[in-house]
């Protein structure tokens, strides 16, 4: 069931506000709704060509997480509406880095267990783990990294993910896009409350809405079939 109009709601819609202002102007235009409920991702974020209005739907996990790794975790999403539907998880994490970003980044992969890169839809694309950002960052940012990780108490290391990082949802009717690990599917009409994630069936790739199986593939990036 997701939680709706309380204090949770307001401090993750505060943190994509603040994210906004400071380094997402493009955006400004847009009205954040936030939803809390179980999922299959940490994140969802959904937005349409018509409206603007960006949904974001986090996990329940993302309660416990400090307002450093919640940033990290949004500021990404934002990056998929200010790049496009169609961009590249590794594009997007190169796009947070580049608003100067990445501390907050690296904290997120702490938390979320990607120590190192993922590699996603059979290694045409990948999720950037704590090493690389680290890579990624000057002297000044590291020197934050640090304070962060002494202050939070978490320590970067390899663990099992429970959880698939995100998932894209792009309205423009008639069509759908959805991105899942670095497939994308063209569907029709997906409802709000949807859960959608991906399975793997012999060697395919299936898009999972609802609990039903509504397409599957064997493409290695791009997905593209019709939900009836």
């Amino acid at each position: 069931m997701a939680l709706t109009g309380n204090k949770y709601l307001d401090r993750i819609t505060n943190v994509a506000k603040r994210l906004v202002n400071h380094a997402y102007l493009e955006l400004s235009k847009y009205k954040i709704n936030a939803v809390i409920k179980c999922t299959s991702a940490f994140a969802l974020v959904r937005w349409s060509r018509h409206e603007t209005n960006i949904r974001l739907t986090l996990d329940k996990q993302v309660l416990k997480w400090h307002d450093a790794q919640l940033t990290g975790l949004i500021a990404h999403e934002l990056s998929h509406v200010a790049l496009g539907a169609k961009s590249s998880e590794e594009s997007v994490d190169r796009d947070v880095i580049e608003r100067g970003l990445g501390v907050y980044l690296a904290i997120e992969r702490v938390m979320s267990g990607r120590h190192e890169d993922q590699m996603i839809a059979r290694g045409v694309d990948r999720y950037l783990g704590y090493r690389t950002i680290r890579n990624h960052l000057d002297e000044r940012e590291l020197e934050q990294l640090e304070k962060l990780l002494v202050h939070l108490r978490v320590y970067p290391q390899s663990k099992t993910v429970a959880l698939e990082h995100d998932a894209v949802i792009y309205d423009c009717d008639p069509e759908t896009y959805l991105t899942i690990n670095g497939h994308i599917f063209t569907v029709g009409l997906i409802p709000p409350d949807a859960s959608v994630h991906l399975i793997q069936r012999n060697n395919e790739i299936c898009l999972v809405v609802n609990k039903n199986i509504k397409s599957c593939s064997s493409n290695t990036n791009q997905i593209r079939n019709g939900l009836q």
